[in-house]
């Protein structure tokens, strides 16, 4: 009979103890509510992402040179911009081509701002330029180009083979159509060739002539679209 009660005995604390194991692993509160372990399962966490600001979007959809959507600038002539480096802005200065010395002291983009600074000696109105086609653009192309464009000082300059007026520090915005009618292989450029052609004077084959003018000039919110 002792032999008896010892068993039962030993049997209710091995129950009491298996029951005490059981209600320890649960996740369960008193309250009811769940604790869930902070411990995540490495196939399944997600990694915080952070997601980036809206970035300027590049003229015509063309490849984005820059990290921030900024068209690269290069230093080249018209016929780069019209064949091996189109989706680029390309400029060109005058190094006594005919009778001035052009010094460009900045050129920067940022964030689809692009600046430009200079000086110069002797006279010539289209001692300084800039110009751009999107890529894959072929003649017969037709687009919408629009932009804006401030310099630190007054200046004539000519866009697409129109003379414009900038007062100084007073922004301006630019619209036109135009179709393509580009020529690499001739040297003998005319106004209005590329999509974007800027000369930062007013040339001699114009009526007007006026020198280019040495200062900071700004341009922004550039875009091409083809039509």
């Amino acid at each position: 009979m002792k032999t008896l009660t010892k068993i039962l005995v030993c049997l209710l604390a091995a129950v009491s103890l298996t029951a005490a194991f059981i209600a320890c692993s649960d996740d369960s509160n008193i309250d009811g509510t769940t604790t869930t372990a902070n411990v995540k399962d490495p196939a399944k966490t997600t990694l915080s992402t952070t997601t980036a600001p809206d970035q300027p979007t590049n003229p015509g959809g063309d490849l984005e040179n820059n990290d921030d959507g900024s068209l690269e600038i290069i230093s080249g002539g018209e016929n780069n911009a019209q064949s091996d480096q189109m989706g680029r802005l390309v400029y060109w200065y005058d190094q006594n081509w005919n009778g001035s010395t052009v010094q460009v002291t900045t050129v920067k983009a940022e964030k689809g701002v692009y600046e430009f600074a200079f000086t110069h000696t002797g006279s010539n109105g289209f001692g300084m330029q800039l110009f751009y086609n999107p890529e894959g653009t072929v003649n017969g192309d037709t687009y919408d180009v629009s932009f804006k464009i401030k310099a630190d000082v007054d200046a004539s300059m000519t866009i697409n083979g129109e003379t414009v007026v900038l007062k100084a520090n007073e922004e301006q915005t630019i619209t036109y159509t135009v179709t393509a009618d580009m020529h690499p292989d001739v040297t003998d450029y005319l106004y209005g060739d590329s999509v974007v052609d800027i000369q930062f004077g007013v040339g001699q084959n114009l009526e007007t002539t006026s020198d280019i003018v040495d200062g900071t000039y700004t341009i922004s919110e550039l875009v091409c679209t083809k039509k």
